[in-house]
């Protein structure tokens, strides 16, 4: 059977005016959320990748971005994506520039 699953959708109210605000600021980062994690131990980062890619792939609001299609905002649902760690090697740095650079 074929998938009929949209490739594109209507953005909520509140995404438009996320929307409209970042087309008149679009170098604030004033609705951005950061967080930081701290593992101790050793870490599988291919696994840890795996487990992200597996969420992300499930869940098509974690591949969905917002596009200009025909003069219009639609949300579009990217098919694949893949999560891919940056991993910085900080073993050679002292104490205090670890914590600082993580």
């Amino acid at each position: 059977m074929a998938s009929t699953r949209r490739s594109d959708y209507p953005l909520s109210s509140s995404q438009e005016r996320l929307w409209f605000l970042h087309q008149a600021f679009p170098e604030s980062t004033a609705y951005n959320i950061t967080d930081v994690f701290s593992v101790e131990g050793p870490l599988n980062i291919e696994a840890l990748a795996d487990a992200i890619n597996c969420v992300v792939q499930r869940h098509d609001v974690l591949r969905s971005r917002i596009s200009n299609i025909d003069g219009d905002a639609r949300q579009t649902v990217v098919p694949n994506i893949s999560f891919a760690p940056e991993i910085i090697d900080l073993s050679n740095r002292d104490e205090s520039e670890q914590i600082v650079m993580v």
